[in-house]
């Protein structure tokens, strides 16, 4: 409010949390002088968050959020609906990913994994997970017993001071065991590597250059060089972990299938 005072209609911009992330993206270019220009794209079709798709005869765009409601909701119909509303690559792409039952979609089998981890903990020991603060692991163990699904779970949760992107953020820390120690270690000392995940030619290109030149381990599989110290193993270890608890709420899980990732180069 006090910057729409300044700047008459600041404040509907910055309700927008794209437009935040956005704003503090430019902040952190010009405060560290980086030689980068940022160029703004606005928004078009439905608002960040928005759960209602467009009709059959509306050709503006919907949510991510609206697509993954209608994708999952069981519903006859709906998920070709949600593929309609997709890109058709990225449609091709995900249809291909549900018949092979590469999608962790269900979110009975994430509650009952996350509650899992809740009910053998304590209130010392969730304190512990990475941003977790001002006593609201009592709460989230009270409500272990309480919420009937992660939705319920997460909207008794929320506040103005833990909004849900937070409360989903301390979840999936305490699931992969991300503690406060190694949250502020990762942050501290930065990447212990630069991973490859993709590439077209003119990103080959950069990789030959940057082999040379990079000042972090170039790499292209899951495994970190031998030489390598305890920190980049560690920081390869959490990436592992995390990959394999996904792996285990999608319906076809495949066993070490980080270790064995190929990227597209």
């Amino acid at each position: 409010m006090a910057i729409d005072e300044i700047i008459p209609g600041a404040l509907n911009f910055l309700k927008g949390s794209n437009n935040n992330l956005a704003i503090a993206y430019i902040k952190r270019l010009r405060g560290k002088k980086y030689p980068m220009a940022a160029v703004p794209i606005a928004r078009v079709g439905a608002a960040y968050h928005d759960a209602d798709a467009p009709g059959a005869e509306d050709r503006s765009y919907a949510s991510a959020t609206a697509i993954r409601a209608l994708f999952t909701s069981g519903v006859c119909g709906q998920k070709e609906r949600a593929l309609a509303l997709m890109p058709a690559e990225s449609a091709s792409l995900l249809r291909e990913a549900d018949a092979r039952g590469r999608i962790a979609s269900c979110g009975a089998r994430y509650w009952r994994a996350l509650k899992l981890m809740l009910l053998r903990s304590d209130a010392e020991s969730l304190s512990r997970v990475a941003e977790m603060r001002e006593g609201l692991e009592h709460k989230m163990l009270r409500l272990a017993y309480e919420a009937e699904s992660f939705e319920a779970f997460v909207d008794a949760c929320v506040s103005k001071r833990y909004p849900r992107g937070r409360i989903q953020r301390y979840c999936a820390h305490l699931l992969i065991g991300l503690t406060h120690e190694a949250s502020r270690e990762y942050q501290a000392a930065g990447p212990a590597y630069i991973r490859v995940l993709g590439a077209n030619e003119t990103g080959r290109e950069v990789l030959r250059a940057m082999r040379g030149t990079a000042s972090l381990p170039v790499i292209s599989r899951a495994s970190v060089p031998k030489d390598s110290g305890a920190y980049a193993r560690r920081m390869m270890q959490l990436e592992h972990r995390a990959t394999e608890i996904w792996e285990m709420l999608t319906d076809n899980p495949a066993t070490k299938a980080e270790a064995r990732f190929v990227p597209l180069l």
